[in-house]
């Protein structure tokens, strides 16, 4: 073998005679790599090995081959004194070529095995959701995933799809130059002047086709919520004005069936066929499906306007009642938001108006009477007494109806306290200047109008409005009741007083309890049962309520509700009859006479006889036990014998309760009550045959609220608790 004639390249080294004459390190100072090793081997971190030098599968080359004996083994003691040496006592080039091997690298190895697995979530054909990772005993990480449902793939694409847009503009754009206000104005008109050209061609497509382009109201109402800032205020009142109209011109003078009300009837259809024995299907034309297909996307899309007419209105609308904080400060809205809710309340109004025989009907009237405050129902209320005084009363009873609507407890005071005229102020002798008195004057101003948003000046202001409207209310009754212009109208002028009796002033109480009394005992009057009931609740309300102040004998109206109740009234009028047994029986016991109590109570019970409805007998069933725990020593006397007493029977056509002898009768009318198939009925009849209702205490507090609630049950719930 013959011998390379180059000298072998000799590892940099130091050898032991150098190693001695090295300085001693400074013990207190640490090296920077010496830092970095420390802190990957306290967190953990993988140490990178050097592929230059630690390299143990691959060839070495033929000249390092071909090297001495002596050389290698001069070699290897170099570097088994390198790896001998520390750390701060190497250079930097054999710090960084050195490996040291630690006990994770057989983690390291799976960690980039399991980084080098491709991401199931970019690519769309594996329908796999990724989930960490278990690491096992022997450092071992496994892979794990769970299939994708279909709903939860179709969300994440419509996720991914909304995200789009959001991504794009919240993506770093590049930086814009400033845009002056005249840029700006010119976009806006441009912007303003499409839109506009869009709301213009989709009405007039519309307008000429409804039934072919009816489809393109989805498009207009999209409008309604356009995310442009600068154009979207004026855009959605232009295309709330263009749907009014649009609405008014398409909307056909027939009311909409909805798709429930067709099936229902289609089913009625086929059970009628199929009884019938004749299956043949009622096969649609093309002009039909046509037709139906533009009423049910027309009465979609009106609904859909309606319900953001309403959302509108309540967001931009101040109320008292809802735009309160927690302190009680009403918030101030701005003058925009309060220009849109007017808009939307005018848009209610008109379609309203115009397409009164159309769907949605009573959810527009609740809508707008929501938003009718004080002022606007005292408007109403004078609109309406100008046209009763231009008609002379000759109108229809559901006029007068309107004033039932209005939900009025309380009213101002009639002495209202002067508002002393204040004194200008002397700025002379404040010598202030002209500056100042035009601060001073707007501090004024502005301090009035704090004052006049202040809650108890607006309870103040509400409470004289209310006054105003229940005068010109009072007005129109007693016109009627005096001049009797129109007798068609007083069941609803009873029924009025009847609802607003607590704000009678006490100055006319007594001349409309003479007026009451005429009109109740006349033969030839105008008041049909009901409107008598009501007059009656009138009376007594004003009675019980003003005891001390007016003095009159109510003798004469008990004998009138006496003869009210028979012949018996319908099934409808249960409810006053309740009221009349709370306001002049149960309220006032303590006046009653003993013949007076029996006398009602078997008239009653003759009444039940010959009522129909179930419910209405249990609610009178339920008064009358009430009326029986006044004084039980003197209704025990109508559970014995017809003929015990003084001998006299029962006169049940007198229609007085104080002369009629009631204590010579027996309620007999129970026993045949037993024998009906409702399971309430005999329960209350057993009670009182029994006389377990007498425990309770609390019959005569709640017997009224126990009474009307009987009369909110149905015929089926009662039949389905047999």
């Amino acid at each position: 073998m013959v011998k390379s004639s180059k000298k072998p390249i000799k590892p940099k080294s130091r050898s032991k005679m150098t190693r001695g004459k090295k300085k001693p390190a400074n013990l207190d100072k640490i090296s920077k790599q010496e830092k970095k090793f420390h802190q990957k081997v306290k967190f953990n971190i993988p140490l990178k090995k050097n592929s230059s030098i630690y390299q143990k599968n691959k060839t070495q080359p033929k000249k390092q081959s071909q090297m001495s004996t002596m050389d290698t083994d001069i070699n290897e003691d170099n570097d088994d004194d390198s790896l001998i040496l520390p750390l701060d006592m190497l250079s930097d080039e054999e710090n960084e070529q050195i490996n040291i091997q630690t006990d994770d690298e057989d983690d390291n190895e799976h960690v980039e095995s399991y980084e080098r697995l491709p991401r199931s979530s970019f690519n769309n054909t594996n329908q796999q959701r990724p989930l960490l990772p278990i690491k096992t005993d022997r450092g071992q990480l496994i892979a794990q995933s769970t299939p994708i449902v279909e709903q939860e793939i179709e969300d994440d694409e419509d996720e991914q799809e909304e995200e789009e847009p959001t991504s794009s503009i919240s993506s770093p754009s590049p930086p814009s130059k400033p845009v002056s206000v005249v840029e700006l104005i010119a976009e806006r008109d441009k912007k303003l002047n499409e839109t506009k050209q869009t709301i213009v061609t989709l009405c007039d497509l519309i307008m000429k086709s409804p039934y072919e382009e009816i489809s393109n109201l989805k498009q207009l109402r999209l409008l309604l919520n356009l995310g442009d800032p600068l154009i979207s205020m004026t855009i959605r009142k232009l295309t709330m004005l263009s749907l009014v109209e649009l609405f008014r011109d398409i909307v056909p003078g027939y009311r909409i069936r909805s798709l429930k009300e067709q099936t229902k009837d289609e089913n009625e259809e086929i059970k009628n066929m199929k009884n019938k024995k004749q299956t043949k299907k009622e096969i649609l034309s093309k002009d039909v499906k046509i037709i139906r297909h533009f009423e049910q996307t027309l009465l979609k899309h009106y609904q859909d306007f309606l319900h953001f007419l309403e959302q509108c209105a309540k967001k931009n609308l101040p109320d008292n009642h809802l735009k309160k904080t927690k302190h009680n400060q009403i918030k101030i809205m701005e003058s925009s938001k309060l220009n849109l809710g007017h808009l939307a309340i005018q848009c209610l109004c008109k379609l309203l108006t115009s397409l009164h025989h159309f769907n949605f009907r009573t959810n527009l009237l609740n809508v707008i009477i929501q938003f009718m405050g004080s002022e606007l129902s005292l408007e109403v209320v004078r609109f309406v007494t100008r046209l009763l005084k231009t008609r002379s009363y000759a109108v229809e009873p559901c006029v007068l109806d309107v004033f039932l609507s209005l939900n009025i407890r309380e009213i101002s005071p009639i002495e209202e306290k002067k508002l002393e005229k204040a004194s200008k102020p002397d700025y002379r002798s404040q010598k202030l200047s002209r500056r100042d008195r035009r601060q001073h004057k707007e501090k004024q101003e502005l301090t009035k109008l704090l004052e006049n948003k202040t809650l108890a000046n607006r309870q103040e202001h509400r409470l004289k409005l209310n006054r105003q409207i229940i005068e010109l209310i009072f007005l129109n009754y007693f016109r009627l009741l005096k001049r009797r212009l129109n007798l068609r109208l007083m069941p609803s002028v009873c029924e009025g007083l009847a609802k607003f009796a607590n704000l009678i002033n006490i100055e006319y109480m007594d001349d409309l309890i003479t007026c009451f009394y005429d009109e109740l005992s006349s033969e030839q009057t105008g008041l049909n049962q009901r409107a008598k009931f009501h007059c009656l609740i009138t009376v007594f309300s004003i009675l019980n309520r003003q005891q001390v102040l007016i003095h009159i004998d109510p003798q004469r109206f008990y004998a009138l509700f006496y003869s009210l109740l028979l012949p018996c009234p319908s099934d409808m009028d249960i409810d006053l009859v309740i009221k009349l047994i709370q306001l002049m029986l149960i309220d006032r016991y303590k006046q009653l006479s003993k013949n007076k109590l029996l006398a009602f109570i078997k008239r009653l019970l003759t009444m039940i006889l010959h009522l129909q409805l179930n419910k209405s007998i249990s609610a009178v069933l339920v008064m009358i036990k009430a009326l029986l725990t006044i004084s039980t020593l003197v209704t025990e006397q109508l559970f014995d014998n017809e003929f015990s007493g003084s001998g006299i029977k029962y006169l049940w056509e007198l229609n007085d309760p104080e002369y009629c002898h009631a204590q010579n009768a027996t309620l007999y009318e129970l026993v045949l009550l037993r024998t009906t198939s409702d399971k309430h009925i005999r329960q209350q009849c057993e009670e009182i045959l029994s006389g377990k209702f007498q425990l309770d205490t609390h019959v005569l507090r709640s017997c009224q609220e126990n009474a009307l609630a009987y009369l909110q049950l149905t015929d089926n719930n009662q039949q389905s608790e047999k």
